[in-house]
């Protein structure tokens, strides 16, 4: 998949649970329609709630990108 470019940045590193949620939460609700958001975490729990999050708002997971103790989850606003 080519690069992501991101709308809306979220950078929850060093920020644990459930702060990197809230903060997706909030990036949501100010999101329109097609935009992408970018969640930056390296809470390990992130990587359980962040997709939980989107399934359960409607929204799509188009990406997942981890490096080292870092994660990067790109997120299609519907």
């Amino acid at each position: 998949m080519s690069e992501v470019k991101a709308d809306i940045v979220v950078d929850a590193r060093g920020k644990m649970c459930p702060y990197p949620v809230l903060e997706t939460k909030k990036a949501l609700k100010k999101a329109q329609s097609g935009q992408v958001i970018e969640v930056i975490a390296n809470d390990q729990g992130a990587k359980k709630d962040i997709p939980v999050l989107v399934e359960k708002t409607g929204n799509e997971l188009i990406k997942v990108d981890e490096k080292e103790n870092e994660i990067r989850f790109y997120i299609k606003v519907k």
